[in-house]
C-alpha cells in the first residue's frame, strides 16, 4: 500500500546475512522483492535444517505481528537481492487501519503455516532428488530467476544433507540437460524437466 510508503526503506540483503536468531527481539520485518530469506532450525547433530522460505510472496519476522516480538528459529538470506524493511512497532499500528491490509497477511500467514506443514511431509517421505529439485523450484518462483548465487555446501545446508549427495545429484541433472552449475551458481536450464523430477510438493508451494 502506498500509504506505507513513509515508513518503508528499501534495503539490499547479502547472502549469509542474519536477520534474526532465536528469541532476537523482532525490530524490523522484512518485505523481500528479488531476496530469498531462510527459516531454519539447528539440529542436535549440528545440521541445519530449513523449515521455510520467505520470497516476494511474503514477510520475514510476521511472529512479531501476533503478540510475539522474539524469533523462534533463525533467518538468514539464502538469495541477495532487494527488501523493504519496515519497523515493526509502526506496521503493526499502520496495518489497524487498513483491513485489506490485514486480510491480505491473514492469508499468507496461512500460505506460510502451509509450507512449513509440507516441508515436514517433503522431508520424510521424499528422496532427496526430488526435494532440491522442488527446492530450486521454489527459490526460483520466490525471486524470479534462474541463475542462483548458490554454492552445493549451502543447498546440503538448507536441505539438512551432505554435500557429496547433491555433488551426485547436480551431476546427474546436469548430464539430463536440467540444470548447469559453475562455482557459486547454479542455472536452470530446463524447468519443464526440472518440475518433473521434483516431487508432487512443489504444486503445493507453488506461487504465481
Amino acid at each position: 500500500l502506498k500509504e506505507l510508503a513513509p515508513i518503508a526503506e528499501d534495503v539490499h540483503l547479502q547472502t549469509g546475512e542474519y536477520l534474526y536468531q532465536p528469541d532476537d527481539v523482532i525490530n524490523y520485518l522484512y518485505f523481500p522483492e528479488t531476496a530469498i530469506i531462510s527459516d531454519f532450525q539447528i539440529l542436535e547433530d549440528g545440521k541445519t535444517l530449513e523449515v521455510a522460505m520467505i520470497g516476494r510472496e511474503g514477510v520475514a519476522g510476521v511472529a512479531s505481528l501476533f503478540n510475539s516480538h522474539s524469533s523462534p528459529n533463525w533467518l538468514q538470506v539464502s538469495i541477495p537481492g532487494k527488501a523493504t524493511r519496515i519497523d515493526a512497532k509502526l506496521f503493526r499500528s499502520e496495518s489497524n487501519k487498513y483491513p485489506i491490509l490485514q486480510t491480505a497477511l491473514f492469508s499468507y500467514v496461512n500460505q506460510y503455516i502451509a509450507q512449513i506443514s509440507q516441508k515436514v511431509i517433503c522431508n520424510s517421505h521424499h528422496s532427496v532428488e526430488e526435494r532440491l529439485c522442488c527446492w530450486l523450484l521454489m527459490i526460483s518462483d520466490r525471486c524470479g530467476r534462474t541463475n542462483l548465487p548458490l554454492t552445493q555446501e549451502q543447498i546440503a545446508g538448507f536441505l539438512g544433507v551432505h554435500r557429496p549427495s547433491i555433488t551426485l545429484i547436480t551431476q546427474s541433472l546436469r548430464e539430463k540437460g536440467i540444470i548447469d552449475y559453475l562455482r557459486g551458481k547454479i542455472f536452470i536450464l530446463d524447468k519443464v524437466k526440472l518440475e518433473f523430477t521434483a516431487c508432487d510438493c512443489y504444486s503445493n508451494t507453488k506461487i504465481m
